[in-house]
């Protein structure tokens, strides 16, 4: 539901905005997950619960059901180029403004005449299927933490039920995420996608270690989980960014959607972690893996390249043409540089 979301409000975004439109969805949603933590403390019984996150649910459904209208890239790549016109006349109206006459899906030709827009596409591609192994294993270790330190909130020593430190540590957790979304804009658009995932990761990684060794001291364990909380709200927010502007316009939904179906699998073992946390009676060892495969992912990360202020391909194509061209520069800076000017002296 998250990724869907996130698609679909990529797409209607204006292209100044459209960085900020993850950290934006991520906020919201460290903003519900803060009401749900209210409520459970409130309203312990899960069946209450349950039925009001589904009232809630299609209430919002069909309040906003008129308001949300269809991708206009996605219709374009469907040939729906009458469809696509109106979402986009659908939005400027809403705004107050008008469409603008250049509109960029006033010609499908390019995306409809391109056979290179599926995920084999991708994968056949050398440079993209490195980029998926390196942003998967990172999609992994950030899913599988975060999940896992919610998971194993009553497990942390010291809590003695619903009401006590799980509750303390989900309600502070939450709200520390806001603050880390924050700041992982900003750092996203001063120093780097790449640069604000990379510190978001090592914050969270550290974080976690030392609660895992500092485990008989509950406070300070309590503390360095919160504050984990900010590190892995920043590093969803950064990494989403990262992911979404190193694939081709062509295939970027097929990218991400590759990378959320790898994530989503492996988080089914976040479960094992928490039994592990209940079982051993300490959560040394979850949260030791959790910290490790946080500082993993941070070394991952470092191998990928920078995207910010750079032009995002729309082909496959068009993203092999810019890298043979940077690479022949790069040779013919290496050549000019062995020759070495002979200077004659004339008497």
């Amino acid at each position: 539901m998250m990724i869907s979301a996130f698609v679909l409000s990529y797409d209607v975004m204006g292209q100044s905005w459209k960085p900020y439109t993850g950290l934006g969805l991520q906020a919201g949603m460290a903003g519900g997950l803060l009401v749900g933590a209210m409520l459970t403390w409130i309203l312990p019984q899960w069946r209450w619960l349950s039925f009001i996150a589904g009232v809630v649910s299609i209430v919002l459904t069909v309040m906003t059901w008129r308001l949300m209208i269809e991708s206009p890239q996605w219709l374009l790549e469907q040939g729906r180029k009458g469809e696509a016109m109106f979402a986009i006349a659908h939005m400027a109206l809403c705004n107050h403004s008008k469409p603008p006459a250049d509109a960029p899906l006033a010609d499908p030709t390019l995306v409809l005449s391109n056979p290179h827009r599926g995920v084999i596409d991708i994968i056949k591609n050398a440079r993209l299927r490195h980029r998926i192994v390196l942003l998967g294993f990172t999609w992994v270790a950030i899913m599988v933490t975060y999940v896992s330190i919610i998971m194993m909130f009553d497990a942390i020593p010291g809590d003695t039920g619903t009401t006590s430190s799980g509750m303390e540590l989900a309600f502070t957790g939450f709200t520390y995420e806001i603050p880390g979304i924050a700041i992982a804009g900003l750092l996203a658009e001063r120093l780097g996608r790449k640069y604000a995932a990379l510190a978001a990761l090592v914050e969270c990684g550290c974080c976690l270690l030392g609660s895992s060794i500092l485990g008989r001291m509950v406070h300070v364990q309590h503390a360095l989980i919160v504050a984990s909380r900010f590190g892995i709200a920043a590093a969803v927010s950064s990494i989403l960014i990262l992911s979404w502007e190193l694939f081709p316009t062509i295939v970027v939904y097929q990218g991400i959607g590759l990378l959320h179906i790898v994530a989503s699998f492996t988080v089914c073992s976040t479960p094992w972690l928490a039994l592990a946390s209940f079982n051993l009676k300490s959560a040394l060892v979850p949260l030791s893996i959790c910290g490790s495969l946080c500082l993993g992912a941070a070394i991952v990360v470092t191998l990928l390249p920078e995207t910010k202020d750079v032009p995002i391909p729309a082909t496959i194509q068009d993203m092999s043409r810019v890298n043979a061209v940077g690479m022949a520069a790069t040779t013919s800076h290496h050549h000019s540089a062995r020759v070495v000017p002979i200077v004659v002296a004339h008497e």
